[in-house]
């Protein structure tokens, strides 16, 4: 249909995982690196919003009256007195009287700290929730550093196998089936090498993420470079 004829597919490049800069993981993660999670600032500012929620419902106690609005009040009813809506801003003096409205302010006090305390408790599951989040990434990828180690292991072990066994053959000391069987135990190894490498990266945009979105490896000191390469052996993994 392309009229070009079969040799074609040679021409296909191969498809690869692409230059992806990878990153260490120090022993120092800072919390902060949390702090611009959308979730953790809505639910931090639901607190703020509950905590001036709290200081207005105290206001309601000692309400700021100007008296020169007094004419206003009275066209309304002093039974509203009590209420905000009867408030007007005008200049004047103003007096500070405590209110005794048999409970309903004192009920409404109670209600906004009930509210405070679960923007609280909202913003302190975020918080645990979020450094689980991290947590888990963090050990994923170092997990998948070590079978790294070991699956890259097994693939340089098998490389060899295969090439002895192709040597072999070809000096006529081993039949073509082991050479096919050393190649086909080549080829899984090389594939669960890519498995554990696109997995790491998976977590890597996971962890990424789970910090909030926009994190620089570089700026914050985490790039992989030469005294902290990917995947380190197990022993640098495991003090680094």
């Amino acid at each position: 249909m392309l009229g070009k004829g079969p040799d074609r597919g040679l021409t296909i490049a191969q498809p690869s995982p692409g230059d992806v800069a990878e990153f260490a993981l120090p022993d120092n993660l800072p919390a902060d690196l949390i702090s611009r999670r959308p979730d953790i600032v809505a639910a931090y500012w639901q607190v703020d919003a509950a905590v001036h929620d709290v200081k207005e419902a105290k206001a309601e106690f000692y309400p700021d009256i100007n008296l020169s609005a007094a004419v206003g009040l009275v066209a309304f009813g002093w039974g509203r007195f009590l209420t905000a809506g009867s408030r007007q801003l005008q200049a004047g003096p103003a007096i500070h009287l405590p209110i005794f409205d048999a409970g309903a302010l004192r009920a409404q006090l109670k209600g906004r700290y009930a509210d405070f305390d679960y923007d609280v408790a909202t913003y302190n599951q975020t918080l645990i929730n979020a450094l689980s989040d991290v947590s888990t990434q963090v050990t994923q990828i170092r997990s998948d550093d070590r079978q790294l180690v070991d699956a890259r292991q097994a693939l340089d072990a098998q490389t060899k196998a295969y090439q002895l066994a192709l040597v072999r053959y070809k000096a006529g000391l081993n039949q073509q089936l082991q050479v096919l069987n050393a190649d086909d135990n080549r080829l899984a190894a090389e594939t669960a090498v890519v498995n554990l490498e696109m997995g790491r990266r998976d977590k890597q945009i996971g962890l990424i993420k789970a910090l909030g979105g926009g994190f620089n490896a570089a700026r914050e000191g985490l790039a992989a470079n030469t005294e902290t390469p990917i995947p380190a052996p197990y022993d640098d993994v495991a003090t680094h």
